[in-house]
């Protein structure tokens, strides 16, 4: 997933709240149960965020439900 157009403090927020969101789910999980690997990279010059998602299909569908709830604010 690519967020063009994010500022560094924006970029942040959705990088924290994303690997809280890994870091809770495999808190929550049993051993084995499937594996979840999130990268991230933050281009400054571009305003740009690359999101990495590497799981089973069920696993990234609920990641990407917390990521695009954040961009869903009020304009």
């Amino acid at each position: 997933m690519q967020i063009d157009a994010i500022d560094s403090e924006a970029a942040t927020r959705l990088i924290n709240t994303v690997m809280a969101a890994v870091q809770s789910r495999r808190q929550g999980q049993a051993e084995g149960s499937g594996h979840l690997r999130v990268e991230t990279v933050y281009d400054e010059e571009r305003a740009s965020l690359k999101i990495i998602i590497l799981g089973g299909l069920n696993t990234a569908a609920d990641l990407l439900k917390v990521i695009d709830t954040p961009s869903e604010e009020p304009e």
